[in-house]
């Protein structure tokens, strides 16, 4: 794997989270799940395992 941990965890939240969460059409139960994965995935200890989680 090329990427870092905090790169991964850049792009996804630049990519992925921070449009999920915005979006007008997301209802609350997205947005709770989206803030449970970043969480879940800054607890990993390398960008190893958050690559394996997705």
């Amino acid at each position: 794997m090329d990427a870092s941990k905090e790169e991964l965890i850049n792009f996804l939240e630049n990519e992925v989270f921070s449009t999920a969460e915005n979006h007008p059409d997301v209802d609350g139960i997205i947005k709770k799940k989206v803030r449970c994965t970043r969480m879940r995935i800054n607890n990993f200890s390398s960008a190893d395992k958050i690559e394996e989680y997705f």
